[in-house]
């Protein structure tokens, strides 16, 4: 059986304790080899010093908001579909979103005292119009000497039940961005899992799927996180469900059922 080697990468790591706390027992025991950071939030300083130790074990990326950040944080663009309405419409300012961009780069950079080993947006807004462009704009004063990769969805393995939000997804910008990483020379995924309804779905099939699907050298992204039920988030019982599968000896016994190992971007050849 060919190996494929992939980029297990959990989002939201610093939105509150117990995402953070479930992500970080996730590092420790090898269950993931990326977490993508909300530096916006104000629970990050306390969870970068948790996740800080994992550096050079696992990739530690930015996952940049446009919303639900300290003031200092800069433009607040409201829901998602506001802001996907008004990147549309072109009523976001890119200096705005660079200088917003900027400013949770600084925080990560504070916190961790590195810069991110990649980036991607909270909801997939970094492959927004304007969004992107701004991104870009940043990319090459922070990042690129850095050798950081960006996630792009440009690509998506998704099961059945997954099909029409990933393409509701991609349709949003994904291709463009890819188009211009390639035409940058911006390092990136070859394929993208993870995408589901965060319902009452059976997680293990849909990873299961996600690991017999996914390409060499591609990412699948999970939102695990501990309990107890945070009634600010509405998607807690999913990651309580994640944490559990991940934390498992059938995760294991999937990967290794199915020839994929966790691989870091460097290993992938995204880095410098």
């Amino acid at each position: 059986m060919t190996t494929r080697r992939i980029v297990l990468c959990a989002d939201d790591f610093g939105q509150n304790a117990a995402i953070s706390a479930g992500i970080e027992a996730l590092a420790a025991s090898g269950r993931i080899s990326a977490t993508s950071c909300m530096t916006a939030s104000p629970h990050w300083p306390e969870a970068a010093r948790r996740i800080a130790g994992h550096r050079g074990r696992i990739d530690l990326g930015l996952h940049f908001t446009l919303d639900a950040g300290p003031d200092d944080m800069g433009y607040r663009a409201g829901s998602l579909l506001r802001q996907i309405a008004a990147a549309y419409l072109r009523r976001l300012r890119s200096p705005d979103v660079e200088s917003m961009i900027e400013r949770q780069i600084d925080r990560f950079e504070r916190y961790i005292g590195a810069m991110p080993d990649f980036v991607d947006g909270h909801q997939h807004v970094h492959q927004l119009p304007v969004v992107r462009d701004a991104l870009l704009a940043v990319y090459e004063r922070r990042l690129r000497r850095h050798g950081s990769y960006i996630r792009t969805t440009a690509r998506i393995s998704a099961p059945a039940p997954a099909r029409i939000k990933s393409l509701v997804i991609r349709s949003l910008g994904a291709p463009a961005l890819r188009r211009r990483l390639d035409a940058a020379g911006i390092p990136h995924n070859a394929d993208f899992g993870g995408i589901y309804s965060f319902d009452a779905a059976d997680y293990p099939a849909l990873m299961r799927a996600w690991l017999e699907r996914i390409d060499d050298g591609g990412l699948i992204m999970c939102h695990p996180g501990l309990g107890p039920a945070d009634p600010m988030d509405p998607i807690s019982a999913s990651r309580a469900s994640e944490y559990r599968y991940l934390a498992s000896d059938r995760f294991i016994t999937d990967c290794a059922d199915l020839g994929v190992q966790l691989s870091r971007g460097r290993e992938l050849g995204w880095m410098a």
